[in-house]
């Protein structure tokens, strides 16, 4: 599935699997296509409905959701998708100290 379809299916909450990499995505493919405020407010807004319709409203954090996509915009430059994603496999691994500190930003919330 390409980042423009796990976003598309994100925000009509169609999409059967939301996890880690699938947030990258999503993320990159906002930021690729909308001015960061914009693009975060998209974010926010489909995650928090995507946790809604799922019955899982506690497990969004807008902070850590912001300060991810903040460090995603930081590393996408001109880069495709293919190209980001060999470029920042760190993104992608939730055992990573970046995204590990942002995922602790929840915990001590």
């Amino acid at each position: 599935m390409t980042p423009a379809e796990i976003l598309a299916r994100l925000e009509d909450c169609t999409i059967e699997r939301f996890g880690h990499a699938e947030h990258v995505a999503a993320a990159w493919e906002a930021l690729r296509v909308d001015p960061f405020d914009r693009a975060a407010a998209r974010i926010c807004s489909a995650i928090q409905r995507f946790a809604a319709a799922h019955g899982k409203s506690s497990k969004f954090d807008q902070a850590m959701t912001v300060g991810f996509l903040r460090i995603i915009d930081s590393c996408r430059r001109d880069l495709g998708w293919a190209e980001f994603r060999g470029a920042n496999p760190g993104l992608f691994d939730r055992t990573d100290r970046e995204v590990r500190r942002l995922m602790g930003m929840r915990r001590s919330a």
